[in-house]
């Protein structure tokens, strides 16, 4: 079988964020944040399928409208107490998320909407020579999620989540430590929560799962500092109800559908490089990693384990041109990975970009290019007994984005990063 086509994505998002640090007296601060998205993509898809043993061809019209609104808003409260530092926030996010898919003369509508409330507290003291911290995180959920006007899920639910660290500072010259264990919620997104068929060709469909769990991840970790410019880290996360995208063959034993399912655990393994030093105006930052997955995923009838190593290294470079102009680039390389019968190709992403402040640093105008190579969607392969399938994207990736940002203070740092919530990356 073969199959060509031709497609269209529209994506037009809008975004806002706001920022306010306090000082309350030189050593209590109050800081609230505030971040607010919009997105409306729409892709249009037709494909033509030809069978080689038959020599039949026929169309397949595939075409999805998504609409999604979030917001998120957080306060954090700083105060010594005892000789430590005491950190007290709240958090509230939302998303509210509308799907319309079409699948030939199939259609579903797809509404998710999610309240997040989250209130955590951290308490640390650093040393001369060491340091430590404890927080305890408590995390409580809403979903409404409705498939054609019907009620999958609905309910609030509440976790608790524990961290500590030990770390080093100025230990020698040579040398500082670290040791952390943290633990953390990942919900799916709204694509893997959406039971709508994403067609691939008439042998392989896949579909989200409205009443697929969140993850909890532990996460076990040891880094190490050389020069104070070189770190190295050896990480462990252990998942519980990690979500995957497991096969399964269709009622009539001809076709394979991919639906996101739960498995009990999972662990992944991870080694990490990060270098960053600087020459005058030039500044620079060089990091790797490799990652060894462990897991166990239904497939076919059957159980396989995904365990093939994958690997990522970047870098990204600042230039100070002038007093208030920089110049920024970075580049990131993704390596083959497996998943299941999925060969994902490389993959790359070059960025490029320009500040330029103004009234005494106060007014910010930004210009990015990302995604210069339109190397960042990868291709990839299957391959299903006797069946073959592949895909390679031809959409124009390429991206220029103009930002204009007003500081309202000089907390420069903290300042010029933009914020990207949790409910933006979910819907995204």
């Amino acid at each position: 079988m073969e199959s060509d086509g031709t497609a269209n994505n529209n994506r037009s998002p809008q975004s806002a964020n706001a920022k306010y640090r306090f000082a309350i007296d030189s050593v209590r601060t109050l800081e609230v944040t505030a971040d607010w998205a919009h997105s409306a993509p729409r892709s249009s898809e037709t494909v033509r399928q030809h069978y080689m043993e038959s020599g039949e061809s026929g169309l397949v019209s595939i075409d999805n409208r998504s609409r999604s609104d979030v917001f998120s808003a957080k306060a954090e409260y700083t105060t010594p107490l005892w000789g430590a530092n005491l950190l007290l926030a709240t958090r509230y996010g939302h998303i509210d998320s509308r799907t319309t898919s079409v699948y030939n003369d199939s259609r579903n509508i797809t509404v998710l909407r999610n309240d997040n409330v989250a209130v955590y507290t951290t308490l640390g003291r650093d040393y001369k020579k060491w340091g430590w911290s404890a927080g305890l995180r408590g995390e409580f959920l809403n979903d409404d999620i409705r498939v054609n006007n019907e009620t999958l899920r609905e309910g609030w639910r509440g976790n608790l989540f524990p961290s500590v660290e030990l770390f080093t500072t100025d230990l020698t010259r040579l040398l500082d430590l670290s040791l952390s264990y943290t633990s953390r919620i990942m919900r799916p997104s709204v694509s893997e929560l959406n039971p709508a068929a994403v067609y691939v060709n008439s042998v392989v469909t896949g579909y989200g799962n409205p009443m697929l769990l969140s993850t909890v991840r532990h996460n076990l970790e040891f880094g190490l500092t050389l020069w104070k410019k070189l770190s190295l880290t050896l990480g462990a996360d252990y998942d519980i109800n990690p979500s995957v995208n497991a096969g399964e063959l269709d009622e009539d034993g001809d076709a394979i559908k991919f639906i996101y399912l739960n498995v009990p655990r999972s662990r992944i393994y991870l080694i990490s490089a990060n270098y960053n030093d600087s020459w005058g105006p030039v500044s620079l930052t060089a990091e790797g990693g490799v990652q060894f997955p462990r897991t166990e995923i239904p497939y076919l009838g059957e159980k396989t384990i995904v365990g093939r190593p994958s690997w990522v290294a970047s870098i990204n470079t600042d230039v100070k041109l002038a007093k208030n102009t920089i110049f920024t680039a970075g580049f990131e390389y993704e390596s083959r990975s497996y998943f299941l019968m999925t060969v994902m190709e490389p993959s790359n992403n070059l960025t490029a970009g320009v500040t330029q402040y103004l009234f005494d640093r106060r007014l910010q105008l930004s210009l990015t290019g990302s995604d210069l190579l339109r190397g960042s969607t990868p291709a990839w392969h299957d391959r299903y007994g006797f069946y073959e399938t592949s895909q390679r994207s031809s959409y124009d990736t390429r991206m220029v984005r103009f930002s204009v940002r007003w500081l309202f203070n000089k907390h420069k740092v903290r300042y010029n990063e933009r914020a990207r919530s949790e409910e933006f990356d979910r819907v995204n």
